[in-house]
Protein backbone atom coordinates (compact mmCIF):
# COMPACT_ATOMS: atom_id res chain seq x y z
CA UNK A 1 0.00 0.00 0.00
CA UNK A 2 1.34 3.42 -0.97
CA UNK A 3 1.64 6.14 1.69
CA UNK A 4 1.07 9.64 0.35
CA UNK A 5 1.32 12.99 2.16
CA UNK A 6 -1.03 15.60 0.73
CA UNK A 7 -1.53 19.28 1.56
CA UNK A 8 -4.88 20.86 0.78
CA UNK A 9 -5.88 24.53 0.67
CA UNK A 10 -9.24 25.62 2.01
CA UNK A 11 -9.40 28.93 0.14
CA UNK A 12 -11.87 31.59 1.27
CA UNK A 13 -12.89 34.59 -0.84
CA UNK A 14 -15.70 36.91 0.27
CA UNK A 15 -17.45 34.13 2.18
CA UNK A 16 -17.06 31.51 -0.56
CA UNK A 17 -14.84 28.40 -0.61
CA UNK A 18 -12.99 27.15 -3.70
CA UNK A 19 -13.72 23.58 -4.82
CA UNK A 20 -12.59 21.66 -7.90
CA UNK A 21 -14.04 18.63 -9.69
CA UNK A 22 -11.46 15.89 -10.21
CA UNK A 23 -10.67 14.81 -13.75
CA UNK A 24 -12.60 11.67 -14.76
CA UNK A 25 -9.30 9.93 -15.54
CA UNK A 26 -7.90 10.47 -12.02
CA UNK A 27 -8.32 8.51 -8.77
CA UNK A 28 -11.85 9.34 -7.50
CA UNK A 29 -12.58 11.04 -10.84
CA UNK A 30 -15.68 13.21 -11.03
CA UNK A 31 -15.81 13.92 -7.29
CA UNK A 32 -15.33 17.43 -5.93
CA UNK A 33 -12.35 18.30 -3.74
CA UNK A 34 -10.41 21.17 -2.29
CA UNK A 35 -7.29 22.05 -4.33
CA UNK A 36 -3.92 20.74 -3.24
CA UNK A 37 -1.45 18.01 -3.98
CA UNK A 38 1.36 15.74 -2.93
CA UNK A 39 3.98 17.15 -0.61
CA UNK A 40 7.33 16.93 -2.37
CA UNK A 41 10.56 16.02 -0.61
CA UNK A 42 11.90 18.98 1.37
CA UNK A 43 8.61 20.87 1.10
CA UNK A 44 6.29 21.86 3.97
CA UNK A 45 2.50 21.56 3.77
CA UNK A 46 2.25 25.35 3.47
CA UNK A 47 4.79 25.44 0.64
CA UNK A 48 2.87 22.68 -1.14
CA UNK A 49 -0.44 24.53 -0.88
CA UNK A 50 1.09 27.77 -2.16
CA UNK A 51 2.72 25.95 -5.11
CA UNK A 52 -0.32 23.82 -5.96
CA UNK A 53 -2.76 26.74 -5.91
CA UNK A 54 -0.62 28.58 -8.46
CA UNK A 55 -0.12 25.46 -10.62
CA UNK A 56 -3.68 24.09 -10.41
CA UNK A 57 -5.79 27.25 -10.20
CA UNK A 58 -3.59 30.29 -11.01
CA UNK A 59 -4.28 31.79 -7.57
CA UNK A 60 -2.13 33.55 -5.01
CA UNK A 61 -3.23 33.13 -1.41
CA UNK A 62 -2.19 33.96 2.12
CA UNK A 63 -2.00 30.93 4.38
CA UNK A 64 -3.57 31.31 7.82
CA UNK A 65 -2.62 28.07 9.54
CA UNK A 66 -3.49 24.41 9.75
CA UNK A 67 -7.15 23.47 10.18
CA UNK A 68 -6.58 19.76 10.77
CA UNK A 69 -4.44 16.75 9.89
CA UNK A 70 -5.67 13.17 9.50
CA UNK A 71 -5.16 9.97 7.54
CA UNK A 72 -7.51 7.97 5.37
CA UNK A 73 -7.07 4.42 4.03
CA UNK A 74 -8.22 3.65 0.50
CA UNK A 75 -7.98 0.09 -0.87
CA UNK A 76 -4.65 0.79 -2.59
CA UNK A 77 -3.22 3.80 -0.72
CA UNK A 78 -3.07 5.56 2.63
CA UNK A 79 -3.21 9.34 2.45
CA UNK A 80 -2.17 11.74 5.21
CA UNK A 81 -4.07 14.99 4.67
CA UNK A 82 -3.02 18.39 6.03
CA UNK A 83 -5.69 21.06 5.51
CA UNK A 84 -4.48 24.67 5.45
CA UNK A 85 -6.80 27.69 5.78
CA UNK A 86 -6.08 30.25 3.06
CA UNK A 87 -7.36 33.67 2.08
CA UNK A 88 -7.53 34.54 -1.61
CA UNK A 89 -5.23 37.44 -2.57
CA UNK A 90 -5.25 37.60 -6.36
CA UNK A 91 -5.88 35.69 -9.55
CA UNK A 92 -8.91 34.46 -11.43
CA UNK A 93 -9.42 30.78 -10.59
CA UNK A 94 -8.86 28.59 -13.64
CA UNK A 95 -9.20 24.78 -13.78
CA UNK A 96 -5.66 23.86 -14.90
CA UNK A 97 -5.74 20.44 -13.19
CA UNK A 98 -9.48 19.88 -12.82
CA UNK A 99 -12.59 19.58 -14.97
CA UNK A 100 -14.28 22.49 -13.27
CA UNK A 101 -13.85 24.84 -10.34
CA UNK A 102 -16.40 26.81 -8.34
CA UNK A 103 -16.62 29.23 -5.44
CA UNK A 104 -19.41 28.04 -3.13
CA UNK A 105 -20.75 29.10 0.28
CA UNK A 106 -19.68 26.78 3.12
CA UNK A 107 -23.29 25.85 3.82
CA UNK A 108 -23.65 24.57 0.22
CA UNK A 109 -20.68 22.18 0.31
CA UNK A 110 -23.00 19.26 1.17
CA UNK A 111 -24.67 19.61 -2.24
CA UNK A 112 -21.51 18.40 -3.99
CA UNK A 113 -20.26 14.80 -4.05
CA UNK A 114 -16.88 14.64 -2.28
CA UNK A 115 -14.78 11.49 -1.74
CA UNK A 116 -15.43 9.73 1.60
CA UNK A 117 -11.95 10.85 2.72
CA UNK A 118 -13.28 14.43 2.90
CA UNK A 119 -16.09 13.69 5.38
CA UNK A 120 -14.13 14.91 8.42
CA UNK A 121 -12.98 18.20 6.88
CA UNK A 122 -16.48 18.89 5.49
CA UNK A 123 -17.94 18.39 8.96
CA UNK A 124 -15.31 20.67 10.48
CA UNK A 125 -15.92 23.40 7.89
CA UNK A 126 -19.67 23.30 8.35
CA UNK A 127 -19.30 23.61 12.14
CA UNK A 128 -17.62 26.99 11.53
CA UNK A 129 -14.87 28.84 13.35
CA UNK A 130 -12.07 27.33 11.25
CA UNK A 131 -11.28 30.59 9.43
CA UNK A 132 -11.33 32.90 12.43
CA UNK A 133 -8.17 31.75 14.24
CA UNK A 134 -5.68 33.96 12.39
CA UNK A 135 -8.13 35.87 10.24
CA UNK A 136 -8.98 39.12 11.95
Amino acid sequence: MKNIDVAVGIVEKAGYILIARRLQSSHMGGFWEFPGGKIQQGESAVQTVLRELVEECALKVETLGEICHYGYAFEDRYIQFTFIACRWLEGEAKPHAAQEIRWVPVQDLGQFPFPPANALILEKLQMGGWFQAKDR
